[in-house]
């Protein structure tokens, strides 16, 4: 069944402030919800899909559950940001009320 955007409910599971530092766990990874990363710093980058993408101060990124996605952020100069990890289904039954990652060379399967 479709709903109308005015019908969805979205559930947040997760808010946080995140220092990126290039640590091992900001690697090429996929997530099983929605997020937003809303980075307070720049120069960085972001490989979303393969395709990489500058981060500069003020730069907001979205994902889809199941996106590749990796931070390349230089130990030198960690950014941080403040990130949101929610579903888009209605708030009382969410189908992931927490995120997980996968991380790769693991299978991005959910």
């Amino acid at each position: 069944m479709n709903k109308a955007l005015s019908e969805i409910t979205p559930f947040v599971g997760d808010s946080m402030s995140y220092l990126y530092d290039g640590s091992s766990n900001e690697h090429l990874r996929a997530g099983s919800v929605y997020a937003l990363h809303l980075f307070n710093e720049g120069p960085g980058e972001m490989e979303v899909e393969g395709v990489n993408y500058p981060i500069e101060r003020g730069t907001l990124i979205f994902l889809r559950p199941g996106q590749p996605h990796a931070f390349h952020i230089r130990p030198s100069h960690p950014l941080p940001s403040y990130n949101l990890y929610f579903d888009l289904w209605d708030d009382a039954n969410p189908l992931s009320p927490s995120r997980s990652f996968i991380h790769a060379p693991e299978p991005f399967i959910f």
